[in-house]
């Protein structure tokens, strides 16, 4: 592992059991929120990149007995880290994702989850590790998942107070399926997108140059993507390619989903940071349209005919974004 990456605190554990990976700077709001989530699926190692973070926070994360904490030397989020074989550069989060979490955990399970993304397991699973168990039983080295953002009523609601839980303060999501695999071709398609996704079509029919003055010239204009494949057994052969891709064609069978909560009591320091530094994706031109959307639509009411209020993971199941692991299984006999 590249030298300028070291462990400030590294905790044992079990290699048969998955491992959480996460890059966070000063997530104040999520870390208790993400922990308890995690625990509660049964994780018991938690490995945090922590990406210039303040003395305060970096204590919390000591302070945790089942979190590894990694720092880096001299180098930042939006870094061009190195340069892969075909010539393309890697940035930080990549390196971490793609070559880091091989080299730290190899041949064991890893979820790789930003501090906003909370995996819900397909029913009957409650634990990771059961979940997994399963898939190694089923052949398979890695699990897709949709990225199904959460809302509040209002983007004038998001600042529902650090000690509430996300899916109580963010409760509504938009029903899917959001993808399918192109027979043709096995690329994956996007059905629908999501609240994200209808914020965007809103701002570009009814506020389009104001929109696209949120992204760079040249850079491509379209709502986030909305989906990862989260969960991926290291040395598999399979491998992650950056955020939303594995070196594999993809699967949605076997799949769990990710709850992503984009609005929440942090997102306006989350903002200025991101629009100061510019580090994130393309400029942070998502941080841009999400500003955008705050300024314009913050009193509009979200939910649409298709939106769910949240209770449980049959939510999911019953909007098509989670398949029931006998389902699918009986699926693929």
């Amino acid at each position: 592992m590249d030298s300028r990456i070291f462990f400030h605190r590294k905790r044992p554990h079990d290699p048969a059991r998955v491992t959480v990976f996460s890059i966070m700077r000063d997530e104040n709001y999520f870390l208790p929120h993400f922990l308890r989530h995690y625990r509660s699926l049964g994780v018991q190692h938690i490995c945090v990149f922590a990406d210039r973070c303040s003395p305060e926070f970096l204590a919390r994360l000591e302070a945790e007995p089942d979190v590894s904490i990694l720092l880096g030397r001299g180098i930042s989020f939006a870094d061009d880290f190195r340069r892969a074989s075909d010539g393309s550069i890697i940035k930080l989060p990549a390196y971490l994702r793609e070559q880091a979490a091989e080299a730290l955990y190899p041949d064991q399970w890893v979820l790789f989850a930003d501090s906003d993304e909370f995996l819900l397991l397909p029913p009957p699973f409650l634990r990771l590790d059961d979940f997994t168990a399963a898939l190694d039983g089923a052949g398979r080295s890695y699990s897709y998942a949709p990225m199904v953002d959460f809302f509040p009523r209002q983007l004038a609601l998001r600042n529902f107070g650090n000690d509430v839980n996300p899916f109580e303060g963010a409760p509504y999501f938009d029903g899917g399926p959001y993808h399918a695999i192109d027979a043709g071709t096995g690329r994956l398609l996007t059905r629908r997108h999501g609240i994200r996704g209808r914020l965007f079509a809103y701002l570009l029919t009814h506020h389009r140059e104001e929109l696209l003055r949120a992204f760079p010239e040249g850079s491509r204009v379209a709502p986030p993507a909305n989906f990862k494949f989260p969960l991926l057994r290291q040395s598999s052969g399979v491998g992650w390619k950056g955020c939303h891709r594995i070196t594999a064609a993809p699967d949605l069978s076997f799949g769990c989903a990710l709850a992503h909560f984009k609005f929440y009591p942090e997102l306006d320091a989350k903002l200025a940071t991101a629009l100061g530094e510019g580090q994130y994706y393309s400029a942070s031109s998502e941080y841009r349209f999400l500003a955008l959307a705050m300024k314009l639509l913050g009193g509009s009411d979200l939910p649409c005919p298709e939106s769910v209020r949240f209770r449980s993971p049959a939510d999911l199941v019953a909007a098509s974004l989670l398949s029931p692991w006998t389902a699918t299984a009986a699926s693929q006999r």
